[in-house]
């Protein structure tokens, strides 16, 4: 600040300079000096009259109290805040819990049983009045176990949903036997017991036939665009 002297913390004398530059701007009007001591040096800083409004500034030289000073204004700049928000009608609300219920553009979920045997599938994964129990969550190849809400559908022999049907189906079972399944032509066969769901992501299809030992087995794969 031009005009002003300041030195090491023993300097007490540090004081606002009249024959300083710039001086002749200062108003002419009482002004007091207030000295804040910080780790080794003070300084001075100017403050007139009609600004000092509520008696001495509560400084210290550890900030306590403009810490606290800041802590109040910013709840109080977040309560202000919140009350625009209400006022205006708009809420910070979580976001919903992933669900593949619906198809991703034209990408569908699908399966097909060629089994001769009953298959349960279901279309709103994460809704509905019923359960699945899911060993793989997130339709990936790794063990994720969750028991989801569903709603539980019986299919024969034949093919339901995939791409640009519109119709999604999120994850199927057998629910009369256990069946093998796996992901891709070349990836491992596990065993589900049966009733154990297995999720399906959309423009995936799951395969099912019968092979070895009268088993069903089943092979997801990605359908063609």
């Amino acid at each position: 600040m031009e005009g002003f002297r300041h030195g090491p913390a023993t300097d007490k004398g540090a004081r606002w300079d009249p024959a300083g530059p710039g001086a002749g701007d200062v108003p002419h009007q009482t002004r007091r000096l207030r000295t804040l001591e910080a780790s080794r040096f003070s300084y001075s800083v100017l403050v007139p009259d009609h600004l000092n409004v509520g008696g001495p500034m509560p400084f210290k030289g550890d900030g306590t109290a403009m810490r606290k000073t800041k802590s109040r204004l910013t709840r109080a700049a977040g309560a202000a805040a919140a009350v625009v928000l209400m006022a205006s009608g708009v809420a910070v609300v979580g976001a919903p819990a992933a669900s593949a219920s619906t198809c991703t553009g034209r990408f569908c979920g699908a399966v097909k049983n060629r089994t001769g045997r009953t298959m349960h599938i279901t279309l709103n994964l994460g809704a509905g009045s019923g359960l699945c129990n899911v060993w793989n969550w997130d339709g990936g190849t790794g063990s994720n176990s969750k028991q989801a809400r569903c709603d539980q559908q019986a299919f024969g022999n034949g093919t339901k949903g995939g791409n640009g049907t519109g119709v999604d189906v999120d994850a199927f079972t057998f629910n009369s036997e256990g069946y093998h399944e796996r992901f891709t032509r070349v990836g491992t066969w596990h065993w589900r017991t049966k009733g154990v769901w297995t999720k399906i992501r959309d423009g995936e299809i799951a395969d099912c036939g019968i092979g070895d030992s009268n088993e069903i087995w089943c092979t997801v794969l990605v359908q063609a665009a």
